[in-house]
């Protein structure tokens, strides 16, 4: 009897023991576990192969991606990073600019010897797509997209709320300068349907027939490729590098650093040609062997530099242009589209005496009444602002985006007045016709 009872015990008993060496071993593996928190505006099927990856390599590691878009990771991190991300990756190089300046970067290696702090992983060009499906010609150049026949048919997002699609401005900017830069996206806002909330919402758009044609960053559009979306670089082709740099506020740096040790290694590099990912490399023989995946176009721009990228030129004025946007397209989307219409409508109707202040009008409507020195200047203001200054020595009211603000509803008054006088003009020269 006695027996049996001992025989039942010892089941019992080395439960207790299995039990404290579970405990013990989930002690130590919280112990050794560490965390890694990712602040990305990468959508998540880009994100997931590369942590996929590093955390068959690093298993102790446990990584958290948080997505949001790149202008609110900015502000997020020049708030001295409350949340504790331990490492930033945007396709917006010029962001990465502004947080170096700005002290928030930490060093790419240990001990930061050689002053580097953000690290270029791959390249990106921008342009416009469409669907296969699309009825007519395309378009072929940025000057086609000014055309009458995409009227109600283009869209874009918000440069505020999208990295991608402030590099696209920059690009105009780069390429055609400060003041024809501005006149061609002031007038393309002619053909906008509407401006979207995040870069992947003009891809969606576009899929659902909402609009025909939609200004992009290349990989949105190709990794769509299989959906009918078709992608045309916008030239000159501009290649801006897509970056990841450790947040000097992060509490895992050197596991920050792992990951970008990681992103830069063969293997994540050759990931990036993936058909579902669709970005070009960095490294050079990785990118080599899949040249004949890139178009000719991005080939050739890989090549030259004139076709280089300034993302220290677009950090000196990175708020203003999405003030600017905002201020003089996005709050009077409507009224500036109606007027380029009445525009474009006395363009076939007025007289060729009249052709002079049709012109007149037409640039003055197109012309951005703030200069880059200005935009620049309201920068530097609000960095002294942010560091607990009051003010700029000599700062004047120009800088201000409540000026602006006040200078957009003049302009928009303006036009709609010599406006309304020239088609009196027309209708009583078409009257003294008849």
């Amino acid at each position: 009897m006695s027996g049996s009872t001992g025989l039942r015990k010892i089941p019992a008993y080395l439960a207790v023991v299995f039990i404290a060496l579970l405990t013990a071993l989930a002690s130590r593996d919280a112990a050794t576990a560490r965390d890694l928190r990712v602040l990305t505006s990468f959508p998540d099927y880009f994100t997931k192969p590369f942590v996929e990856d590093f955390s068959k390599k690093y298993p102790a590691i446990n990584v958290t991606i948080l997505n949001k878009n790149t202008v609110a990771s900015v502000k997020e991190i020049l708030l001295d990073n409350p949340r504790g991300f331990d490492l930033f990756w945007s396709s917006s190089p010029e962001a990465f600019s502004l947080l170096e300046k700005s002290g928030k970067l930490g060093p790419r290696t240990s001990g930061g010897t050689d002053g580097a702090t953000y690290a270029d992983f791959a390249l990106s060009g921008v342009g416009w797509c469409w669907l296969e499906s699309f009825d007519g010609r395309p378009p072929a150049t940025w000057n086609d997209l000014l055309d009458r026949r995409f009227q109600d048919k283009v869209a874009m997002s918000h440069p505020a709320r999208s990295g991608s699609t402030h590099m696209l401005l920059e690009v105009i900017l780069q390429d055609r300068g400060w003041d024809r830069g501005w006149q061609y996206i002031l007038e393309l806002s002619g053909n906008l349907k509407t401006i979207t909330a995040r870069s992947f919402s003009v891809i969606e758009g576009l899929k659902r027939g909402r609009f025909d044609v939609g200004l992009s960053i290349d990989f949105l559009a190709l990794t769509e490729a299989g959906d009918g979306v078709r992608f045309r670089y916008g030239q000159p082709v501009m290649m801006a590098p897509a970056r990841i740099a450790v947040l000097k506020e992060g509490p895992a740096q050197e596991e920050a650093r792992l990951f970008i040790d990681h992103l830069l290694g063969k293997p994540s590099q050759e990931l990036l040609t993936r058909s579902d990912i669709r970005r070009i490399p960095v490294d050079a023989a990785v990118r080599e062997r899949s040249l004949d995946l890139l178009p000719r176009e991005v080939q050739a721009a890989l090549k030259f530099s004139w076709s280089t990228y300034d993302p220290d030129l677009a950090e000196t004025r990175y708020l203003a242009v999405n003030d600017l946007f905002d201020i003089f397209i996005t709050r009077n989307l409507v009224q500036r589209r109606n007027l380029l219409r009445r525009l474009d409508q006395l363009s076939r109707e007025v007289p060729s005496d009249l052709v002079p202040t049709l012109i007149k009008i037409k640039k003055k409507l197109n012309q951005l009444p703030v200069s880059e020195i200005d935009a620049v200047r309201s920068e530097q203001a609000r960095k002294v602002q942010s560091d607990g200054g009051t003010t700029v020595s000599g700062a004047a009211k120009e800088w201000s985006p409540a000026t602006w603000r006040l200078a957009a509803k003049e302009q928009l008054a303006d036009v709609d007045r010599l406006l309304s006088e020239l088609e009196e003009n027309v209708r009583n020269a078409v009257s003294l016709h008849d």
